[in-house]
């Protein structure tokens, strides 16, 4: 009997993933032929100059887009043959998203903000509400949860689309540039809330970033160029 230990079934598995646009009779390989895995409770950052795939990485990962060639396998299921609202449904379950733009609906109040996560599940009013106020305490905005994104400052407003990845108990939270649009203070503070909030309940966490200061505060960095990993330090491949 062998004494070797088997691998943990990965999160997320990218198999030889190619991802290409046509601009006009022009074929960009926006990701090229990148075969990877994400593990449970990782914290990674992808780094890369612009234009080197990493936010198209971060896009296929997130179901937000879909490969012109391989596969990306999250909890084990295939999503090669997923319609849209099937990948809309797996994303919804097991990802959460944060950007650096932060993507509120300036109508809705932080607290109805972070609780359409809930709503789009399936959840009762007062559910979604009691998980949202939850979620806003989690990041110390519950004072300000009935506060219109317009009368928040910048590093509020990626507090409050931190708890609106993180209300539903994402399996991935996805960070694109989060830290992009904010001084230097308030995005290590948004940086430490983004490192507490993941991998000790296995949720994995994987930042976008070009700054260099920010991924050298997580384990695992992959670098990208010309839509290929060119360096990886992580164990699994």
């Amino acid at each position: 009997m062998s004494d070797a230990v088997a691998c943990p079934m990965p999160l997320v598995r990218l198999g030889d993933v190619s991802r290409i646009f046509k601009v006009g009779k022009q074929r960009v390989n926006a990701l090229d032929h990148v075969s990877l895995s994400l593990h449970a409770g990782e914290r990674v950052a992808v780094v890369g100059a612009s234009g080197s795939g990493k936010t198209t990485l971060m896009n296929l990962v997130g179901l937000l887009d879909t490969p012109s060639k391989g596969d990306v396998v999250l909890d084990g299921i295939s999503t090669r043959e997923l319609g849209p609202t099937q990948r809309a449904r797996l994303r919804n379950m097991s990802i959460g998203l944060v950007f650096q733009q932060y993507h509120l609906l300036p109508q809705l109040t932080a607290v109805q903000n972070v609780e359409l996560t809930m709503l789009y599940r399936g959840a009762t009013a007062s559910d979604a509400r009691e998980r949202a106020l939850e979620a806003l305490a989690s990041v110390s905005l519950d004072t300000r949860a009935e506060h219109l994104p317009a009368q928040l400052s910048g590093g509020q407003r990626q507090r409050v689309a931190i708890a609106r990845a993180l209300v539903g108990k994402p399996r991935i939270l996805l960070a694109d540039e989060p830290t992009g649009a904010l001084d230097t203070a308030t995005s290590a503070a948004v940086l430490n809330l983004l490192i507490r909030s993941t991998g000790t309940n296995g949720c994995a966490l994987v930042v976008v970033t070009h700054d260099l200061e920010v991924a050298a505060r997580l384990p695992r960095r992959i670098v990208m160029r010309d839509g290929r990993v060119t360096s990886d330090n992580g164990t699994h491949g």
